[in-house]
């Protein structure tokens, strides 16, 4: 017998009869995180996961892993963990104490993968319809086909029809293509092209000529590459707002300054729950968030207009920022102007 599997067992079954004090709390607690967080560290590792996650450490992952599974631990009026009493009870008696732990482990990777995706859909939602439509090429195009190496997913050009994998014919043994070239090659097939099938047509077939680099591309880089140059072609935040900036029973600069003022102080706070506290930037990228927020609706407030994005993501705080992630921040900027427009309006509703 595993000791090892016959102490998760025992533990589990506490759990799901609702006999488990703070110890055995703890202990399955740190055990689902540690599911959770072994997977999200193999997944960076792989480039599965499509949106940078900020973390130091194992003990940033493991928290980050905490908030995405703390659905799971959700109890009813007994104090029984529902989820887990759900999907676990059931099976108790049928499964070894490997299996059983390996259900437990499957439970985990579900709901963490999950949040994931939810995740990348509210934070990126521009990157999630790409990597959707790059995943939905090879069933829109009889030319792109695809094959698995592993944990991962590639694809290349082939006209007609195939057996897959033919990686004896892709040139395997020579480099992937560098990202810059990948990269410089797709701005300028997306100057000619929007549909991302035929995008995708293109840079393979490109690829496919290439005597220097092998004939695939993982999907990931593909992904990297039209997000950074798709994404970025969209930079208004032109504002439907309408301000006027005055008041009957104000003076106009003291109402304007008062106005800002209060929507500043919502700023901060903004940023602070939808970014900080969940570890996905640090103080110095909310500082560039903030100052962009605060240079752009300055200048709604004050002048009654704004410019577009590239003009306030290129202030004195970009150097902060790493290239490949300036997609990736622009989405979220966008969430933050939406948001905050929204106060705005609130405030202004105030006077």
């Amino acid at each position: 017998m595993n000791t090892t599997n016959s102490s998760y067992n025992y533990l589990i079954n506490r759990i799901i009869d609702g006999s488990y004090n703070r110890q055995d709390l703890k202990l399955f607690i740190n055990l689902c995180t540690s599911i959770s967080a072994a997977y999200l560290k193999n997944e960076i590792y792989y480039n599965r996961i499509y949106f940078p996650i900020v973390h130091q450490d194992d003990s940033d992952l493991k928290d980050i892993s905490l908030d995405l599974i703390a659905p799971l631990f959700a109890r009813d009026e007994t104090g029984s963990f529902k989820f887990f009493k759900r999907n676990l009870r059931l099976i108790y008696d049928q499964l070894t104490e490997e299996l059983l732990y390996n259900r437990l482990k499957s439970i985990i990777i579900s709901k963490t993968r999950q949040e994931l995706i939810e995740r990348f859909k509210e934070e990126e939602p521009g990157g999630y319809k790409i990597l959707r439509n790059i995943k939905l090429a090879p069933t829109r195009s009889n030319n792109i086909k695809k094959f698995n190496i592993q944990f991962n997913t590639y694809y290349y050009y082939f006209e007609g029809d195939c057996q897959e994998p033919v990686i004896d014919h892709l040139n395997a043994e020579l480099p992937e293509i560098e990202q810059n070239e990948l990269l410089e090659i797709v701005r300028i097939i997306c100057k000619k092209d929007t549909a991302i099938p035929k995008i995708l047509e293109c840079i393979l077939l490109n690829v496919q000529k290439n005597v220097t680099t092998r004939n695939f591309i993982e999907v990931s880089s593909l992904f990297k590459a039209l997000k950074n140059v798709l994404l970025y072609k969209t930079v208004p935040i032109d504002s439907t707002l309408e301000y006027n900036g005055y008041s009957n029973n104000h003076n106009r600069d003291n109402y304007n300054s008062k106005i800002f003022q209060e929507l500043y102080e919502s700023i901060i706070l903004a940023v602070q729950d939808k970014y900080i506290d969940s570890g996905k930037i640090n103080e110095n990228v909310a500082s560039y968030y903030r100052s962009i927020l605060k240079e752009y609706f300055n200048d709604i407030i004050f002048a009654n207009h704004n410019n577009t994005l590239p003009h306030y993501m290129n202030n004195g705080h970009s150097k902060l920022i790493k290239q490949e992630h300036l997609a990736m921040h622009k989405t979220r900027i966008e969430y933050l102007v939406k948001i905050c427009k929204k106060k705005l309006g609130q405030i202004i509703s105030k006077y």
